[in-house]
């Protein structure tokens, strides 16, 4: 197989020949002392250990093809009378001339002693934000590229997964580069990143291109929020939101976009960036965007999805006078999928980034005027898909889109999560970084290779498993439509089931994975080189973890079908024996472990960086957003075996009686016909009462009451609509108005007025949404309460009833639920022994035996009446 740059210097050796200068080739053979040299100095530590890196991959592919050690050394400590290969920007390259140009490129020069790999090796900004999260944050590094290169091109070496284990060397019987000098040709991709766990290997991520951010500064789509600190903002609350009355800061940042304000803030904190050295700057509304609902908003336009256009190219059109040789990349996600509608030019200095990538949102797209280029938003890898930490890809899929990127002449490339697949998924993640660098290159032969250079002598074994596999798994990207998870049919004609449990089952089916299983352990049999069988740990650890997660799931559904004591023995032996497997891979802070002796390879989308990637939480889960799995992997068995209670085969039952009138407060004629519910103090053997409740309704609204037991005298202050109310003696209703388990609406009150927090959980519909299979804490509802307090008769506690009213159109409802409806319910309280210290509470459940609020798979039925 020949690389693109392999191309261009077979050309230039050619031309060389022909002119007859082949004479001074840089040689070098089991006979020739060499020696690798690396600059005294560098512009910043950062660089100097990438370069470190790389030149201790060229050390041992040479020792592996020459038998003999290579020093490498800075370049006071080079020793004379050497053949000399010199990397980064050193004075000998200084002396040659040698200037590279700019960003990512790189030269070559070779004479008959002297071999110079250099580039411009230097900080993208004037000013250093964040050195500490790798190469791709803040730096560039022609030279890490042109070593990396030359290491693929001349000494056979191949970047297969990050780190040393990762890397895969090949005898070769002479290196021979030759004379003169040879320019690289600037990368395909203006900017490829993103992903936070590939900040690990430097020499692996520019083998596959992801050189990182270049002159484009990106934030992962939501730079709006970089406005919230500068001091026009804090000094004008009045630019946040008016929403539901109140304008404040939220849990994002949600902006007045008809404030003039907000626009001059925005240009300033661009402005500084592009000043500092910045190209391009990302703009982007912040994810599940609520819209203003002042009038002078409205007064833009009357969709609200053409707002952000307008405030878009309004910031467009102010850059095109200040700064006309910089431009703005402009996100088309979520609400601005859709083209503008309102215009069809922009002032010529702005590239879009689709997040919904199809031909037809292409053709649409080139219809505008004023559009520089194009960059994607790609959601091909992370642990959000319905996976989780399964493969997401298959070759087919891969090539498919890397064609359909090079057909339309995309330049840019962010990854929207990466790397908690490297075993399964590894091949994708190699064909993906070599077909976007060079789309001409044969995908077949690029396959092949990974395979055989991954496993050696368990290669031929290796690709029949992996073809299997990804026979099987070519239904997923298929199923969604395409494989970028945003095409437009994915939502609106949906294929694939939503429950990620049915997902797996079906991609993992029994028959598959006892063959996978037979091929896998014939390849470690067979193995061995210790670096062939360390690769095959890798595939090894997330083949089991995916196996013993679908051997759960099936028991869990077998149970399902059966739901008696042998079936759920059967769910908890499997759950037990998979919670064991998950221990086994993470310490005990939660944090995932790496491989032995593989520090590079961060598994399951881990991460070195703190705050950021996956850990124990998440593996149990199998994910997040639309991956996550509660029942059964979050069942408490204990919990179930004391209150001698089956999940899901004995859920708590409740009627809601209809009613004429709405129901007074007091106990009148139309609560009697309802029975009260018990709530039961969980996570103890004790039988302590919590509290009653019962529930009517009528044609517009649910009403429920509640009764439990406070602390005598104890002063509860108002917390007005916020999450403090949590820190207080608490009702909580948890309502599932679809009855499916996929969503449910959470209302909780305190024991005075004006005292209260709701949220929803699962209403976001797309899966690119953060808030996707989530809780919103900022889901406002309409609906009331009342309460009412007095002494008990004995004096030590006061009791607290509290009538609820919630209408049906809270729920999405046009009309009253139909008689026989069953809703999933549970009611729960909070008693504390200290206000606000989580130690001393008391919790109380009227369904779960589990133990746990907020648990779906543990609601009760309520049925309507």
């Amino acid at each position: 197989m020949v690389h693109t740059f392999m191309k261009h210097l077979v050309g230039y050796v050619l031309t060389m020949v022909c002119l007859g200068l082949a004479a001074g080739d840089f040689v070098v053979d089991s006979a020739s002392s060499v020696q690798i040299v690396l600059p005294d100095k560098t512009v910043h530590p950062v660089i100097a250990a990438s370069l470190q890196t790389a030149a201790s991959r060229m050390t041992k592919a040479l020792n592996v093809s020459f038998g003999k050690d290579v020093p490498c050394v800075t370049e006071s400590q080079a020793a004379p009378n050497k053949k000399t290969i010199y990397l980064g920007n050193t004075q000998k390259a200084q002396q040659l001339g040698l200037s590279p140009a700019d960003r990512f490129n790189y030269c070559i020069h070779a004479d008959d002693n002297t071999l110079c790999i250099v580039g411009t090796d230097r900080p993208r900004l004037s000013i250093l934000h964040n050195p500490h999260r790798g190469l791709q944050e803040e730096f560039y590094c022609g030279s890490l590229r042109g070593i990396v290169e030359f290491c693929e091109n001349y000494l056979n070496v191949r970047f297969l997964w990050p780190g040393e284990y990762g890397t895969d060397y090949a005898k070769i019987t002479v290196l021979r580069v030759p004379a003169g000098t040879a320019l690289s040709k600037p990368p395909r991709m203006v900017f490829a990143g993103g992903g936070y766990p590939t900040y690990l290997d430097s020499c692996y991520d520019y083998a596959l291109g992801w050189y990182g951010r270049g002159g484009w500064q990106m934030y992962g789509g939501h730079s709006i929020r970089n406005i919230a600190s500068h001091p026009i903002i804090q000094d004008h609350p009045e630019c946040y939101a008016l929403i539901n009355g109140v304008r404040k800061q939220q849990q994002h940042i949600y902006m007045c976009l008809s404030n003039p304000l907000v626009l001059d803030a925005y240009y300033e904190v661009v402005r500084k960036m592009l000043e500092e050295g910045a190209d391009c700057y990302e703009i982007g509304v912040d994810d599940s965007n609520v819209f203003c609902q002042c009038e002078n908003c409205k007064a833009v336009h009357p969709v609200p999805a053409e707002r952000i256009w307008i405030f878009y190219r309004k910031l467009t059109e102010r850059f095109a006078k200040t700064h006309p040789d910089k431009s703005l990349v402009l996100i088309s996600y979520d609400q601005t999928e859709t083209p503008p509608r309102t215009f069809d030019t922009f002032p010529g200095n702005v590239y879009i980034e689709i997040c919904r990538f199809s031909e037809k949102d292409m053709q649409e797209w080139k219809k505008y005027k004023g559009i520089k280029g194009f960059s994607i938003y790609d959601y091909s890898w992370g642990y959000y898909h319905i996976v989780g930490m399964a493969p997401k890809q298959t070759p087919e899929s891969v090539v498919q889109k890397c064609r359909e990127i090079a057909e339309n002449n995309i330049i840019g490339f962010y990854r929207c999560g990466f790397g908690e697949s490297y075993g399964l998924d590894g091949v994708n993640y190699y064909l993906q970084g070599k077909l976007l660098q060079d789309p001409t290159l044969d995908p077949k032969a690029l396959e092949h290779e990974f395979y055989q250079r991954a496993f050696h002598e368990a290669g031929g074994v290796m690709e029949e498993f992996f073809h299997k596999m990804q026979e099987q798994f070519s239904y997923y990207p298929r199923l969604l439509g395409s494989s970028q998870i945003g095409e437009e049919d994915y939502l609106t004609r949906r294929v694939l089931s939503k429950d990620s449990r049915e997902v797996l089952q079906m991609l993992w089916p029994s028959s598959l994975l006892r063959i996978l299983e037979r091929d896998l352990a014939t390849a470690e049999r067979i193995a061995v080189d210790p670096v062939v069988k360390k690769r095959l740990e890798l595939v090894r650890m997330e083949f089991d973890y995916n196996k013993l997660l679908v051997h759960a799931l099936r028991a869990y559904s077998a149970y399902l079908d059966q739901p008696d004591q042998a079936g759920f023995d059967k769910v908890e032996k499997a759950v037990m024996v998979r919670r064991a497997f998950v221990d086994s891979l993470c310490d005990d802070k939660g944090n995932i472990k790496t491989l032995p002796d593989w520090p590079e390879l961060h598994v399951f989308g881990s991460s070195p960086m703190k705050g950021f990637g996956a850990d124990r939480k998440v593996l149990e889960l199998n994910g997040r957003n639309a991956a996550c799995i509660q029942a059964p992997l979050t069942w408490n068995f204990e919990n179930y075996r004391e209150s001698k209670q089956l999940p899901d085969a004995s859920r708590k039952g409740i009627a809601a009686v209809a009613c004429v009138n709405p129901p007074p407060f007091e106990n009148d004629h139309e609560w009697l016909a309802a029975k009260w519910g018990r709530i039961g103090r969980i996570g103890t053997s004790t039988d302590e009462l919590g509290g009653w409740f019962k529930m009517v309704y009528d044609e517009k609204n649910l009403y429920v009451l509640l009764s439990t037991r406070i602390p005598t005298g104890r002063d509860y202050p108002p917390q007005g609509r916020n999450k403090a109310a949590c820190g207080m003696d608490s009702l909580e209703l948890f309502i599932d108005a679809d009855g499916m388990g996929q969503r449910y609406y959470h209302f909780l009150i305190n024991p005075v007025e004006n005292s209260f927090m709701d949220g929803a959980f699962g209403l976001a519909e797309d899966p690119r949404d953060l808030l996707y299979n989530q809780y919103d804490p900022l889901w406002d509802g309409q609906w009331t309460y009342q309460t009412k307090r007095g002494p008990e008769p004995d004096g030590k506690q006061d009791w607290l009833v509290a009538r609820v009213v919630i209408p049906f159109s809270t729920f999405g409802l046009k009309s009253k639920p139909p008689k026989g409806t069953i809703w999933n319910l549970d009611v729960g309280h909070t008693r504390f022994g200290t206000l606000g210290d989580w130690a001393t509470a008391a919790l109380f459940l009227w369904s779960a035996p589990d133990g746990k609020f907020h648990d779906r798979a543990s609601f009760g039925e309520l049925v309507f009446e």
